[in-house]
Order: C-alpha cells, then structure tokens, then sequence
C-alpha cells in the first residue's frame, strides 16, 4: 500500500516559512540605486527575467525599503548579480550594514543613468 505525503494540519507562520525560504537555492543579487545624490541598495532573491524584447526584468522590492523610494523617484535601477563568494556583501546589503556604508564593500562604479554597478558581479543589468 502506497503512503501519501503528510497534510499540515496548521497553516505554516512567517517565521517557519522565512526558515523555509532560507534554503531554497536561487541567485542572490544587490538592487542599486541612485537618487538626490544618494546611493541605495539592497540584497533581493526575488529577480526573474520577464521577456528578452525588450530586455526585462521583474524584482520585488518591500515598499518599506529605502531602496524602493530610490527606484520609484528615480526610475533606475541595476541588478547586480552575486557570485559565491560575494556573500559578505550579501549581508551587507542585507541590513548589517546601512547607507552609504555598505558600498565599501566591493569595487563599486556608475553607469550613465547614475545606478551604482558592482564591477566583479557575474551580471549586471541596468533598467
């Protein structure tokens, strides 16, 4: 006789799922910014492309970020994709560091639409 798969008879709450979505492997990528002359960024897992023409790209991005008010002002952004051995700056962005101090991290430049842009990511894609 076949078993089937165990039912939770409990909703799972934010913090089991949060534990849960810590192991999904995925990339890991640094949002940038740029506005009122002010570098923002922050570590996001949540990055898919939507369609090669024209060349797009979806990141979810909590509202309470300052990262996202950066994006929404100044309609730039660039997604700077992680290599393994970039998870200091992962962390980083991710709130152990803030402002402009997590750009000491990596070697950082910036493009024409001003977006800061890590030099040793695997890809960077400027919107």
């Amino acid at each position: 006789m076949e078993q089937k798969p165990a039912v939770a008879s409990q909703p799972v709450d934010a913090g089991q799922f949060r534990i849960g979505m810590r192991t999904l492997a995925g990339a890991v990528n640094i949002i940038t910014s740029m506005h009122a002359a002010h570098r923002y960024g922050m570590t996001a897992t949540a990055v898919c492309s939507a369609t090669a023409e024209p060349p797009t790209v979806l990141v979810c991005i909590n509202k309470l970020a300052t990262t996202h008010n950066a994006v929404t002002k100044s309609k730039v952004f660039c997604v700077n994709v992680l290599r393994a051995e970039d998870w200091q700056l992962s962390t980083a962005f991710s709130g152990a560091q803030s402002g402009d101090n997590r750009f000491k991290n990596g070697n950082w430049t910036r493009l024409t639409t001003g977006a800061p842009v890590l030099i040793e990511a695997l890809v960077s894609s400027v919107v």
